[in-house]
């Protein structure tokens, strides 16, 4: 799964229930979720309280954050459920990087 952009508008809420609801039929059919970038669209806290329920799947979650996302509400709302997750983000300029030591 790509950019959800969770906004709270209708328009993003029903696609993403569209999505989970999709990956929920085929839990006996997948190892795990990669969620990559854009979690929340304005980094608000309620964008992530909605992303939480991907922690109820039935299988693993792997997310990485985007540039929409900020780490300090981002880590303890999603990051800190029973997802894992990988930043390549560095402070300063808007580029990330892939440590062989953060894999």
């Amino acid at each position: 799964m790509s950019d959800p952009h969770l906004d709270g508008g209708e328009h993003s809420t029903s696609r993403f229930e569209r999505v989970l609801d999709h990956l929920r039929t085929l839990s006996g059919a997948l190892d795990a979720v990669v969620v990559t970038g854009d979690i929340a669209n304005e980094d608000a806290a309620d964008e992530y309280r909605r992303a939480t329920e991907l922690s109820e799947l039935a299988f693993p979650v792997f997310s990485c954050p985007g540039n929409h996302d900020d780490r300090t509400t981002y880590r303890p709302r999603v990051a800190a459920r029973r997802t894992r997750r990988h930043d390549t983000d560095q402070p300063g300029p808007p580029r990330g990087r892939n440590a062989v030591r953060a894999l």
